[in-house]
This record gives structure tokens, sequence and C-alpha cells, in this order.
């Protein structure tokens, strides 16, 4: 019989012939329907469900839905043109609270009860769909860590990723509950909150800014100048009043002392005629605002070349600010 099913085989005639096992004579071609058959079966069987079931599940579905497309798709609106680390973490916490006030209340044990029935076969896709978001959340949480033990990353970057660690956390929180019994959900939470008890939740996150803040603010102190000219001094002074832009930032400062930041005018030359254009000048200013604060005003001026070697009036650009302890001026 082996030679027979062999020469079959070889011969290419079996395709209109069973095959029959040398072993036990048994039509394998109509055991592998059998099982087939027998599988397809197994896998869709179900309980039978009434009419008035089948409604109440496509009811639970819908509210459940509703509640996983709410928290999934919700955009938390950080304000990431905000150069105030302590503002851009209140903004933040605005943020959650408005996410927590729409999400309070609406997982309900009954909704919970309808994401563990086996018989509610509309729930199934809804389940699929939320381990799978599940599982993108767990590798955007990571790339966050990544951020947030990256030696080259500023601490603006590692701010707003532990920001961005922490309204995920509050997702995964109401899709934990109404999901409880889903593995990827809980992982992925368990996750979140490994990385929020090493990095901190928002109190620590203040903290550490407003400590990092008043370090800062104890480091900076105005650097003596470089050189002294009076007349250059006075006409900066002048400049500077003139612009109104440091005083629409800081209304009703005092000038308390005036440095020089560099030996010289830094000259801006035409690039084909080498001519000049115009030169500019870092000035520095210690200030005080009515409320007893000091800044380190760093301000550039600038003056337009008129031909002949001469330069128009001295007029200021603009400037950054950094506050410092007045005992530092």
């Amino acid at each position: 019989m082996f030679t027979q099913t062999f020469v079959a085989l070889a011969l290419g005639s079996a395709a209109n012939m069973s095959v029959v096992s040398a072993w036990d004579g048994v039509d394998t071609s109509k055991v592998s329907r059998l099982a087939l058959l027998e599988n397809t079966q197994t896998r869709t069987r179900r309980p039978s469900i009434s009419r008035e079931q089948l409604d109440e599940h496509r009811r639970l579905s819908k509210l459940v839905s509703e509640v996983f497309r709410d928290s999934r798709y919700h955009r938390f609106q950080i304000p990431y043109g905000e150069e105030d680390p302590a503002k851009l973490i209140e903004a933040s916490q605005e943020q959650l609270a408005k996410f927590r006030a729409k999400m309070d209340g609406r997982v309900t044990p009954e909704m919970i009860a309808a994401t563990k029935d086996p018989t509610n076969r509309s729930m199934e896709r809804i389940v699929n769909n939320v381990t799978d978001w599940a599982a993108n959340i767990s590798a955007e949480i990571s790339r966050r860590e990544q951020i947030l033990d990256g030696p080259d990353k500023s601490a603006r970057q590692k701010i707003l990723a532990q920001i961005q660690v922490l309204h995920l956390d509050e997702q995964l929180k109401y899709m934990a509950e109404l999901f409880a019994d889903n593995d990827s959900l809980r992982q992925t939470k368990q996750q979140s909150a490994a990385l929020i008890a090493r990095a901190g939740n928002f109190e620590n996150l203040a903290q550490n800014v407003k400590a990092e803040r008043a370090a800062r603010i104890a480091d900076t102190r105005l650097a003596p100048p470089v050189v002294r000219n009076a007349a250059l001094e006075r006409d900066a002074t002048r400049a500077l009043g003139e612009s109104g832009r440091l005083r629409s930032e800081h209304p009703g400062y005092q000038i308390l002392k005036v440095h020089l930041a560099s030996s010289g005018w830094d000259v801006e030359r035409n690039e084909l005629t080498g001519r000049p254009i115009h030169r500019k000048r870092q000035v520095d200013f210690a200030i005080k605002t009515p409320d007893g604060k000091c800044y380190l005003a760093m301000e550039l001026f600038e003056q337009q070349h008129l031909g002949g070697g001469r330069y128009g009036a001295t007029r200021h650009l603009g400037g950054v600010q950094w506050e410092m302890l007045c005992q530092n001026v």
C-alpha cells in the first residue's frame, strides 16, 4: 500500500482520489473536514438569548462605547507656548480637572458587569479596541519615560513629558475601572503608576519647579561692567525708557545700576560692499519693581549707520529679564 500511495502521488493522480493512511486505513481528508466542522461549531456555539436581552446588550454596549470614546479621544489642551513652568503646570492641572468633571460618575456597576458578560457579542469588538488602545498607550508611556531618563533632554522637555504621563494615567484610570478584567489595561495602568511613583505627580512637579526657580534666582546676579562710559550708559537708559518695552512688563521699575556688557559695538556690514549697516551692543540693568523684587535686565541696543563713519541715535531693540536677589545687584 505504501508503494501504491507513493506512485499515485508521484503521478499526480491523487486529485480525484482519497489518500489512505498506511497505518490505520482511515481517510484523512474526511477526518480533517470533520475536525474543522466540529471546531467551527464549537467556536460559534453560544447560549441563545431573547430579543429583549439582545436589545439590552446593544444599549449597554452603546453606553460603554461612548465612555471609552470620550476618554480615548479626549485632548488635553496643554499650553506648549507657555515659557513659565509654574504656569504650564497650573494650566495642565486645570485641564485635568476638566477631564475629571467630564468622566466622573459615568462608569456604573451595570456597565462594568456588561464588559464581563460573555453572551454580549457586541461587546467583543469594544473590548478588542480597548486592548489595542492600551497597547498604544503603553508605547506612549515608554517614550515619555525615555525623555524623563534622557540626560540630553532639557528641563522643559521633561516637564512636558511628565505632564503627558499624568494625563495618560488619568485616562487609564477610568478605563481600568470600566474594563476591570482587561489584562492589557491593568498592565498599562501599573506601568504608568510605577513611572509616576518614580518621577512624581503634579504636586511633586510643582515643588520641583519652585525649588529650581528659587535656585536660579539665587544664582542670577549682575556681572561687573566690562568698561565704563557714563555718556553711553545715560544714552542707553534714555533709549530704554523711550521704547516702553521694559515698562510694559515691569511697570514702575527703578534702575539701580547700568553695566556695559561688552567693550565695544558689534558692527554688521553689507556682505558685498563691506560697508557698515548698523551696530549693536548689550547693556545690562539691575532694576527693582514696586513689589520689592529685583531683576537682571539684559537689553540690546542698535545704532543705524548714517555714512561717513557716523551713526544715528541709540534705539532699544528688546531683551530678557531674570529675577534675582536684590543682594546680588
